[in-house]
Order: C-alpha cells, then structure tokens, then sequence
C-alpha cells in the first residue's frame, strides 16, 4: 500500500485496468472533479484497489475526477487484493446530503435539505431558461450541506409555512414550494405578496373566481389524481405552473387555468414589475 501523487496520466493508466466495474457517474465525477478544482478535495485513507490480476476494482470514479479536473491528488493505491472483494464493495448504504449535514453540526430536516436543492434548481431555471438537471447543478453533498448550513434559519421559515398545506389535499409541497418561497425570499425583499401567495396556497379560502392561487390548487389537485408523473405533470410542470400563477397574482390578473408543456421554455418570475402587491 502506498500513498500516490496521482496525475491525470496516472489516473488514466489504472482506469485503463478498469475491465469488471460498474458503469461510471458522470454526476458524482463532475462534483469530485469540481472539490479537486477548487481545493476542496480532502485526501482520505480509503484506498484505490487494484487486484492481483491487475483490474481497478474500486476508485474509478475519483481517477476519473482527477483527469476531469486534470489535477493530481494525494491517495492511497493498494495493489494486490483479493479479486473477491468486488463482490462486498458498496453494499453499504451511502451518506445522504441529510445526513452529511447532520454530520456537519447542523439540525436540517429531509424537506430542508430538499427544499434548498429545489431553491437552487428553480434559481438556475431562471438564468437557462430550463430545468436543469442535477448534474448541472453542479452540487456535491458536503457543497449542499456547508450551504444548507449557512441559510438554514430562511430555509426553515420557507419550508414552515409552506408545510401548512399539508393534509390539505394538495399535494405534499413543503419542498418544492418551500424552495419557490425561499427563492422569492432571495429576489425580493417585500414580503406581503409572498405570504398573500402562500397562505392562499394554503387555505384555499376567500379567494375569488378567476384568482390563480385557486388555478394553481386545482391544478395540482388534478395531478394529484392522474398521477405523478402522468401527462407530464412532473416536478418541473409543478415549478412552472407556480411561476406562472404567481405572476399572475402580482400582476392582479384573473387566471382560471394554468398550463405548461415540458418543450417549453421554463417561465421568469415577475417581481412587482406592473406595481402590484407588496
């Protein structure tokens, strides 16, 4: 066993011996890749195995990174092993965002920590235009929790209020919608069409025909029996018709029905550009 400085061609030599393994996570390499170029990389004891026929049985994914990154790192390479230990590696059941957060020192819960990936999604639908994927965005689970950390008192007001319309035959939208109202949080700080917004969201009450809080509502309802995932009624559908119904009712527009279709361009947020609530 010995601690290497591994270079990208050296990476590339023993990913070459990469003949029996599982496919490789462009995800997970991208987030390695991108710890490695920013000088978050923290080298560790857990080695890179090579068996005694010569084959990379574990470590393809931080070679990988490192030839990416087209930077060396410090690691262990221990050559040698047993060909049978293929068989028990990453049985295990591996660390969440949660749970590395928790690790971290910060008391998060699971619709926190989701609430703030879902934040950072609609974030970046808003500069691309799309919703993007998870590896475009470009998070890696200690990068999840070191920012949970740092807004978890807004997060947790976010996903507290829009827990409320739990039970209430919507959907189970602390997450998603927590994310939206820490994202409008972030974009303004005017408050009360935000909370005119969830807490019509909420109650469903005293609401006008015509009002596109209730277009929205129905519209989730309406999903909520097809289905997930049915018609097209994806998250991302959920995150668009939202915009679109909070556009509305900053902008004091009737709205009785709320539609997106998936080929389309994600939808900007308006914030008070026509001088509505505040």
């Amino acid at each position: 066993m010995t601690r290497e400085h591994v270079t990208p061609e050296r990476a590339a030599e023993l990913l070459a011996k990469n003949t029996a393994n599982r496919p490789i996570n462009k995800s997970h390499v991208q987030a390695i890749a991108r710890a490695i170029m920013e000088g978050r990389w923290i080298p560790s004891d857990v080695p890179i195995l090579v068996d005694t026929g010569g084959r990379l049985i574990d470590g393809q994914h931080r070679l990988a990174a490192v030839i990416r990154a087209a930077k060396a790192i410090e690691v262990v390479v221990l050559e040698g092993v047993d060909p049978r230990l293929r068989e028990v590696l990453d049985t295990g059941k591996p660390r969440s965002a949660l749970d590395v957060t928790r690790l971290m020192g910060t008391r998060a819960s699971n619709d926190e920590v989701a609430a703030y990936r879902y934040f950072r999604v609609m974030e970046l639908s808003q500069q691309t235009g799309t919703w993007p994927s998870a590896e475009r965005l470009g998070l890696d689970k200690q990068q999840t929790a070191r920012l949970v950390a740092e807004s978890i008192d807004d997060i947790r007001e976010a996903v507290q209020r829009a827990r409320r319309v739990e039970g209430r035959a919507v959907v189970r939208p602390a997450r998603l919608a927590g994310g939206f109202l820490l994202l409008l949080r972030r974009l303004d700080n005017r408050t009360r069409a935000q909370d005119e917004f969830i807490d019509g969201f909420v109650t469903g009450t005293e609401l006008d025909a015509g009002a596109p809080v209730l277009a929205l509502r129905s519209a989730w309802m309406e999903a909520n029996a097809a289905g997930h995932g049915r018609s097209g009624r994806t998250v991302a559908w959920r995150a668009a018709v939202m915009v679109y119904a909070w556009n509305a009712h900053v902008q004091r527009r009737s709205l009785r029905q709320v539609k997106w279709a998936n080929v389309s361009a994600f939808p900007k947020i308006d914030l008070f550009a026509d001088g509505g609530a505040r």
